[in-house]
């Protein structure tokens, strides 16, 4: 396959080690033509909403990936960029993951987004759908902007959110966990304007060990043996969805006056029918909250106006996430979630009726239903409702199951950002607490 616009490199990798994850991305940089800058540095921002042993066993990407990316950059510094989803303390998640040993082992620093210092990115507004109202404006990590050099190391998995999560969906990471969440509704507006005032220099996907049947949590791993790796993370996620079994009409998330998949140009191992065999394991989870499979008693009302981006499809991974944590909702009390202006919610018909809200915009009639439950915000984070809702179910106490090393996390996240740690240049190189020295340098937006 070669087209006349952007250029794609697929590489065959049958066994994800450092040494073979560089030689792809050295391969690609030469077959794409792209030079990094010797002095650096160079920051990879990789993929990990979240890492837990039990509710989210495979949702980062492998240590061993990213010493591959970092390897193909030597001698050049690299910096590790990280942020988890809203809720989920990165610092958490880079300890869990075992990025904090991996970058004392190669001289990498981590810089935590969620802590570190943003800046406002210049004619990246996001317009109301209506066109009433203010327009947003995103921002981005000072690291990612000030980098001699991008790479956007993203994962291909299952999303509840849109049909997959590659590379578009990992720009969205960039944001602060707050604005992810206040403005997860218009993720597919978001990563358009993010690709073209924040672009990365170089996107690898890793989809050797891809995840399937599950969302970017909860997926469960897939070998498919692939690196895709351009400098045009549309013409990435085009040739990904091909990889994933995604229909061409299901890509209503790629910005306007996108190239279509004929337009893009192949190089490397493998091409567009070799992508399509091995797109046959795919097996993807059905993102509705109401079409999950759930017992009787426990029900979802949700209003045909309700898309998923948003708390339908957070609703439906936080259901994936328990069942792959192995928790069974057969001994759930009677439940129904209600997410926006529902009609038809059937009447509680128990002493201990559950009813639900997730979300502002969350209503109904709740009669019959003797605890009400209501999980605020305009769109609630996962971490939210992955703990109140099996506890408002007696299902399970995910917050006790966390631990205290997450509230610790939590709390000292929260400290960092109070006293405007984080960043980019500044504090040691080395060890677990690497990355969180700050560097305010004013620098021009990008």
């Amino acid at each position: 396959m070669s087209g006349n616009g952007p250029t794609v490199y697929v590489g065959a990798c049958d066994r994800a080690t450092p040494e073979e994850i560089a030689r792809h991305v050295r391969a690609a940089l030469d077959a794409l033509s792209v030079k990094a800058p010797p002095t650096g540095p160079v920051v990879v921002h990789a993929a990990a909403p979240w890492s837990h042993p039990v509710y989210a066993p495979d949702a980062w990407t492998p240590v061993v990936t990213i010493e591959g990316v970092a390897g193909a950059f030597a001698p050049t510094p690299v910096l590790l960029g990280v942020n988890s989803l809203p809720g989920f303390p990165t610092r958490y998640t880079t300890r869990a993951a075992g990025y904090d040993g991996l970058a004392g082992r190669i001289g990498a620093r981590i810089v935590r987004f969620d802590e570190a210092p943003t800046r406002a990115l210049r004619g990246a507004e996001i317009p109301r759908p209506d066109g009433r109202g203010t327009e947003v404006v995103l921002v981005a990590p000072r690291a990612w902007l000030d980098a001699g050099f991008r790479v956007s190391l993203a994962r291909l998995a299952g999303s509840t959110i849109l049909p997959f999560a590659g590379a578009l969906r990992h720009l969205f990471d960039l944001l602060p966990p707050d604005m992810q969440a206040a403005e997860l509704h218009r993720i597919h507006e978001a990563v358009g304007v993010l690709a073209r005032a924040a672009p990365p220099n170089l996107v690898v996907l890793d989809a050797v060990e891809a995840t399937h049947e599950g969302g970017e949590i909860s997926g469960v791993p897939l070998h498919l043996g692939v690196v895709i790796v351009g400098t045009d993370p549309v013409a990435v996620d085009l040739v990904a969805s091909v990889l994933y079994g995604v229909p061409t009409t299901e890509l209503d998330f790629l910005p306007a006056g996108s190239p279509s998949l004929e337009d893009v140009a192949l190089v490397g191992d493998l091409t567009i029918d070799d992508l399509r065999e091995r797109a046959g394991a795919v097996r993807r989870l059905d993102p509705n909250p109401e079409a999950f499979p759930l017992p009787s008693k426990v029900r979802v009302a949700r209003s045909p106006r309700a898309r998923l981006a948003g708390p339908s499809g957070t609703l439906t991974e936080a259901f994936a996430a328990l069942r792959r944590a192995g928790v069974s909702f057969d001994g759930a009390r009677e439940t129904t979630f209600v997410i926006g202006p529902a009609e038809g919610i059937p009447e509680g018909t128990t002493d201990y009726s559950t009813i639900i809200f997730v979300g502002d915009s969350s209503r109904g009639d709740y009669r019959g239903y003797s605890r009400i439950v209501r999980l605020p915000g305009r769109n609630p984070p996962l971490s939210r409702i992955l703990v109140d809702a099996p506890f408002a179910m007696t299902i399970a106490n995910v917050r006790s199951q966390l631990g205290w090393r997450f509230m610790v996390a939590g709390l000292a996240s929260a400290l960092a950002r109070a006293v405007g740690r984080g960043g980019a240049a500044g504090g040691p190189t080395t060890g677990p607490d690497a990355g969180e020295g700050g560097d305010d340098r004013p620098a021009p937006d990008s």
